[in-house]
């Protein structure tokens, strides 16, 4: 035998590792378990945000009005005078909502006060009087408690005065009435600017004592003289607040005052119907 091949010996042929494989499996079944971990944690976190929803609501969204604190409100639903700012604002509630109700039928308005102030009509040259609906004057006040600081001309306390004057009575227009009224309070020291009551544009006179307002009905056959005392602020409120409510009634249609009148009267040939007096003149229309 040939020595040299004695020598060479055959290496056995190694066997494939099985371990690969198997740590792949366990990465892939590891990988997908994190992921089935992830996805069921994410579902319970969304359970836990609707539960929570659910038991805390969202919050009601805060309204731009001011609840007014129960100290501050009347019995009859307008605001106390000691409640000053901040508390005095723009009210969730209306704070004329309960007031009464004043109607004039003779100049043909109305305006709104609080339940606890007196009012009584006024007429020029005579006076208070017992409250009607046909004077030219109306005086408002509160309770006689109030302190001597607020609007017109008495002096026992606060109050509002409305003065009606016409073309009629006063001879003049409503611009000549105008005119006179500003002369009549004429003083350098006096501001003029405008406003509106009743959407009907108002002159406001404003002297070192009191505010004086000058508009018209819409005919301008009606001219309304408002005067108040330059009052504190916290009755400045109360006093805008009635301002506020002043509106004119609308006009009333007139009545006919004939009964309508058969057109067969007046046709030919006439009917039968008999022609009494309080029947329209032919061819009026009503």
């Amino acid at each position: 035998m040939d020595p040299d091949t004695q020598n060479i010996t055959t290496s056995p042929v190694p066997k494939p590792s099985i371990l690969p494989v198997i740590l792949s499996i366990f990465l892939c079944i590891s990988l997908a378990g994190v992921g089935l971990l992830a996805y069921q944690n994410w579902q319970l976190q969304k359970q836990i945000t609707v539960l929570k929803i659910q038991s805390n609501p969202l919050p009601t969204p805060t309204p731009s009005c001011v609840i007014p604190p129960p100290e501050c409100v009347t019995a009859s639903g307008s605001i106390k005078p000691e409640c000053s700012p901040p508390y005095i604002g723009e009210y969730c509630v209306s704070p004329t909502a309960n007031w009464k109700t004043y109607t004039n039928t003779s100049f043909r308005y109305s305006i709104n006060y609080p339940n606890d102030w007196r009012a009584n009509s006024i007429e020029p040259g005579v006076g208070t009087m017992p409250l009607d609906d046909i004077q030219r004057g109306l005086f408002l006040a509160p309770p006689i408690s109030a302190p001597a600081t607020g609007m017109g001309i008495a002096i026992e306390d606060i109050h509002i005065q409305i003065e009606v004057d016409s073309a009629q009575t006063s001879g003049e227009t409503y611009e000549e009435w105008v005119n006179s009224t500003k002369k009549s309070l004429d003083d350098p020291s006096n501001s003029i600017s405008e406003t509106e009551i009743a959407s009907t544009k108002t002159i406001v006179i404003k002297t070192r004592f009191k505010i004086v307002y000058l508009f018209s009905s819409p005919d301008k056959s009606k001219f309304f003289f408002i005067e108040t005392q330059t009052p504190t602020p916290k009755y400045r409120y109360i006093f805008d607040q009635i301002l506020s409510t002043f509106k004119f009634l609308e006009q009333a249609t007139p009545r006919p005052t004939c009964k309508p009148r058969p057109a067969c009267l007046d046709a030919t040939p006439r009917c039968m119907i008999p022609e009494t007096s309080d029947m329209c003149p032919p061819n009026q229309k009503l």
